[in-house]
């Protein structure tokens, strides 16, 4: 069954997602693994989409100040990518922001990645540059909360 929940960081859920971003985002790199934890972590939302006890994607909601909110650090199992997980994951996201309040929300994506978040209402935000730690393309996006 899955299910998709926030989870906190002392959850199994949680540590094999730091284990999965570091895998997709940071080893072929050669970086250290502690390059996970960022400043944002310990005051962000980690969100999960699981099948029983096998974490399928992961992403980490923060809350900015000023009604802005950021989605970073989204990641889905490699054997599981293309099948509508991401997607789940991050509508799950974006509602979990719109019911805290938020305005607009914010993210920084791969190049690769930025049709999947266009298609869910985000607008590139200017040009696209290297991630400093990476090297690859990245792209700010902005999602614009409209009231009904």
């Amino acid at each position: 069954m899955i299910s998709i929940e926030q989870v906190s960081t002392g959850h199994e859920f949680y540590t094999q997602g730091l284990s999965l971003r570091y895998e997709l985002f940071f080893k072929e790199f050669d970086l250290p693994e502690s390059i996970v934890i960022d400043e944002l972590e310990p005051i962000s939302k980690h969100i999960v989409l699981a099948n029983h006890d096998n974490l399928i994607a992961y992403g980490r909601l923060t809350d900015l100040g000023g009604s802005i909110y950021k989605i970073s650090q989204v990641v889905v199992r490699p054997s599981m990518q293309r099948r509508g997980y991401g997607k789940a994951l991050l509508d799950k996201m974006i509602c979990t922001a719109k019911n805290m309040g938020a305005n607009s929300i914010e993210l920084n994506s791969q190049v690769a990645a930025a049709p999947l978040y266009k298609g869910l209402g985000f607008a590139k935000t200017g040009r696209a540059y290297a991630s400093k730690t990476t090297g690859i393309p990245h792209v700010k996006m902005v999602l614009v909360i409209t009231a009904l």
